[in-house]
């Protein structure tokens, strides 16, 4: 068969948290993918090629999208995979109201907790204040200006405690 010429293993895995089973499929050098209708079937995505469409379309998607051939129930057919990097965030992106009832909650909680990952790795690790970086640890300055009326400094300062707004203690008009 062409896909043992391949080197390609299918690898049924079970998701017992979502109650489905998710077909992937190694190649030989070892990366693994997840063909997307089958993958829609098992979420209970009403519309497959909608979704491979909006794959095809996106920034980003099209060079971890291959055709790989599929064990189906009508014997091997060629469909379209994602690397399964990418297929993490694809499921992420998919409505949890166009999926089965099952999966609606979990994917639901998993939209959560991807907005939160992503939340740490743009924004870093925030715990104390929500508000700040916990890189921000000098105080910077943003804004410095003068009072055009008396003269009095004023400098807006941001740091791990969030911003303040200080009256310098140095000579009016600096």
């Amino acid at each position: 068969m062409s896909d043992l010429a391949r080197g390609l293993r299918y690898l049924p895995v079970a998701m017992p948290t979502w109650d489905v089973d998710i077909l992937f499929v190694q190649d030989d050098d070892g990366t693994l993918y997840v063909p997307v209708r089958l993958t829609c079937q098992a979420l209970g995505v009403a519309d497959p090629k909608g979704q491979i469409e909006k794959l095809q379309g996106e920034d980003g998607y099209p060079e971890a999208l291959v055709e790989l051939p599929i064990p189906t129930a009508g014997g091997i057919q060629s469909a379209v995979c994602i690397r399964k990097r990418e297929g993490a965030l694809w499921v992420g992106s998919i409505n949890p109201k166009k999926v089965k009832p099952t999966v609606r909650g979990k994917l639901a909680e998993f939209k959560q907790d991807l907005l939160a990952a992503a939340d740490r790795l743009l924004f870093g690790d925030m715990s104390g204040n929500p508000a700040l970086p916990a890189v921000v640890r000098q105080p910077r300055v943003l804004i410095d200006m003068d009072c055009p009326r008396c003269g009095a400094g004023w400098t807006y300062t941001i740091d791990e405690n969030g911003g303040h707004l200080h009256l310098r203690e140095d000579e009016p008009g600096k």
